[in-house]
């Protein structure tokens, strides 16, 4: 059987979604990077950095940035390191701050992810974490602890306290929490008005049921 391609990976949603392939685009990333307040020539690491909007922007104030994937999708010029961004491939204490907009859903074992994340930070880093999640309130049978990686990011949604418990268990803190389901729903839209592009099973992904919220945390490493 053929592999199902993970829904940003389709050129469909590639040319609907440009290059900011998450609800909100980079004015929800500007957003957060106010409320996260780097101090200038902070390092920071833009994990899942795709083809590289938000490393772009992350360059453009100032900060000293690199963007981690597991495929070259980059733009040319941009400092980017290929690796998994479950296991990032840096030493401990690399970074002042942390971003993950629309990666964390996709990943599997979140809980040791957000521990690997933690890693990275220096004390007091900051992690600023955008994605989906269910607002159903009703505890996930696996989607803390899959066995893969799903290939849609509603898939892997988890109910927010979920996500808040693991964040707490990697030991942050969680300073701020804002719900941007505008930004989701017109995102949404947009695939489901061009979903006549995707394969059938992502169809289903893109115009799924189930209640999604889409949140912004900003977390501090305890």
């Amino acid at each position: 059987m053929m592999a199902v391609p993970p829904l940003y990976g389709t050129a469909t949603f590639r040319s609907t979604a440009g290059d900011c392939w998450r609800p909100g685009g980079l004015e929800l990333t500007r957003h957060g990077l106010e409320l996260c307040a780097f101090a200038p020539s902070s390092r920071l690491l833009d994990i899942g950095c795709g083809a590289g909007a938000t490393l772009g922007l992350l360059l453009e104030f100032g900060f000293n940035a690199v963007g981690l994937d597991k495929e070259r999708q980059c733009d040319e010029g941009l400092p980017f390191v290929r690796g998994d961004a479950a296991e990032p491939p840096f030493p401990p204490e690399s970074f002042d701050g942390l971003l993950c907009e629309c990666v964390l859903s996709l990943l599997p074992d979140k809980g040791a992810v957000l521990r690997n994340f933690a890693r990275l930070l220096r004390p007091g880093g900051r992690f600023l974490l955008s994605d989906l999640y269910l607002r159903d309130g009703i505890g996930s049978t696996s989607a803390l602890n899959p066995v893969s990686a799903t290939p849609s990011c509603s898939e892997g949604a988890v109910p927010r306290w979920e996500l808040e418990e693991a964040l707490k268990g990697a030991g942050f803190r969680i300073l701020a929490f804002e719900e941007h389901g505008t930004a989701l729903k017109t995102f949404a839209a947009k695939l489901i008005w061009y979903s006549d592009g995707l394969p059938e099973s992502l169809r289903t992904c893109a115009c799924s049921g189930r209640r999604l919220g889409y949140g912004l945390w900003l977390a501090e490493l305890s």
